[in-house]
């Protein structure tokens, strides 16, 4: 057999080597860093922040605040969504930023 010489698995498909020729497979306790992330971990980051619907308090008080914006179609000041952030606890800027953008463009109806 010309291919045991070059080749020393051609021994171990007809069963005539020894096992300690072998490399032993790995065994694996726990999975490599790579696959411990899930794949849809992968496509998206964790959220910070859960979504939740507007509760109506919160979108009268929206609309109050920002009415004169909403009617001009001209988007708030930072410092006004800003302002606004801080009485609504539970709504970041950017959540308040874009419900506000959403009602101008008319994604979102009032």
């Amino acid at each position: 057999m010309w291919c045991s010489q070059v080749c020393p698995t051609a021994e171990t498909s007809q069963g005539t080597s020894d096992a300690k020729n072998e490399p032993e497979p790995r065994v694996y306790t726990e999975l490599p860093d790579v696959q411990k992330i899930s794949k849809r971990r992968l496509s998206s980051a964790p959220c910070k922040f859960q979504r939740r619907r507007w509760s109506e308090e919160e979108h009268k008080q929206l609309l109050n605040t920002f009415a004169k914006n909403i009617t001009q179609k001209k988007m708030p000041r930072g410092t006004e969504i800003e302002a606004l952030s801080e009485k609504l606890k539970n709504r970041t800027v950017a959540q308040i930023r874009t419900q506000v953008h959403n009602i101008i463009t008319g994604k979102k109806k009032i």
